[in-house]
């Protein structure tokens, strides 16, 4: 039985990995564009963590592709 591992065998976990979060980025800012939250980077950045001014289908949207993502 053969169990040494080659040094690229995670090549395709870190992939995935920066694949899903890149998903993840994409679509949080898609649905942040459409909403006016503020001009200034600490009312976006607030909308972005906390999910303020957002619609209800929207901050369902965004809280489960958290879940899905942690």
């Amino acid at each position: 039985m053969n169990t040494a591992t080659r040094p690229f065998s995670s090549v395709a976990i870190v992939l995935n990995a920066i694949n899903d979060t890149l998903i993840f980025v994409a679509i949080t800012y898609g649905i942040h564009s459409y909403v006016v939250i503020g001009d200034s980077w600490s009312a976006r950045a607030r909308s972005y963590f906390v999910n303020d001014g957002l619609p209800r289908l929207s901050k369902a949207l965004l809280q489960s592709g958290q879940l899905y993502y942690l």
